[in-house]
């Protein structure tokens, strides 16, 4: 079951800790009122899954603070 996991995680094809570095150096970079709540870095080939979930987790947590007259909350303010 496991196999593919550990397959993706050997010193070969491990995951670079500069892909971190390099989404927190982006995020930096992205003006603040632009930045998403999530971001994905993933080195084993997930990233269309976790970003459809994160997708469908952001429209429901919209949804919901919109429906308790919340969804200011959801905006970055300036200043």
């Amino acid at each position: 079951m496991w196999a593919g996991t550990e397959q993706g995680h050997d010193a070969e094809n491990a995951p670079s800790p500069q892909m971190v570095a390099d989404a927190v150096l982006q995020l930096l970079q992205t003006q603040v009122s632009a930045r998403p709540f999530r971001t994905t870095v993933d080195g084993t080939g997930l990233n269309p899954v976790i970003e459809a979930v994160n997708e469908a987790r952001e429209k429901a947590m919209q949804h919901i603070y919109g429906a308790y007259g919340m969804d200011a909350m959801l905006e970055v303010k300036q200043g």
